[in-house]
Order: structure tokens, then C-alpha cells, then sequence
């Protein structure tokens, strides 16, 4: 027989809804650190977590910050 284990914790709030939302944040030039102190964003641990379990999400944050420091040379 077969025996399955069940995974425990808490399942993750990651969505593509809420990595857009952190992206758009960076891109207005928001910190990780300061977005991370937002009410209902998640720690910088998680935040850490969720880029490396989603390299998509890696490269998005990657390109806001781009842009917002492109925004920001511009000035």
C-alpha cells in the first residue's frame, strides 16, 4: 500500500493578482522592505520564498525595479 503524506503550514497566499500588484508597487518606487510593512502583503521571508518557487515572479519584481529606476535616472 501506499502511504501519502500530507504537507503542513499554512497554504500560500501567492497569486499572479497580488505579484502584479508588488510589481506595480515597485514600479511606483516602493521598497521590497517598505511594501513588505504594507497590511495584507507578505514578509520579506515569503516574499524571498515565493521568487524562488516562481521565476516568473523573479523576473517581473526583476523588471519593475528596472523601470522604476529608469523613471528615476530620468528625473
Amino acid at each position: 500500500t501506499m502511504t501519502t503524506t500530507k504537507k503542513t503550514g499554512r497554504p500560500s497566499k501567492y497569486s499572479r493578482a497580488l505579484a502584479e500588484q508588488i510589481c506595480e508597487l515597485i514600479r511606483s518606487g516602493k521598497s521590497e522592505r517598505q511594501i513588505c510593512a504594507m497590511k495584507g502583503m507578505p514578509d520579506a521571508k515569503t516574499l524571498w520564498s515565493w521568487k524562488e518557487k516562481h521565476p516568473d515572479f523573479l523576473h517581473q519584481s526583476a523588471r519593475a525595479r528596472a523601470d522604476s529606476a529608469d523613471v528615476y535616472n530620468d528625473r
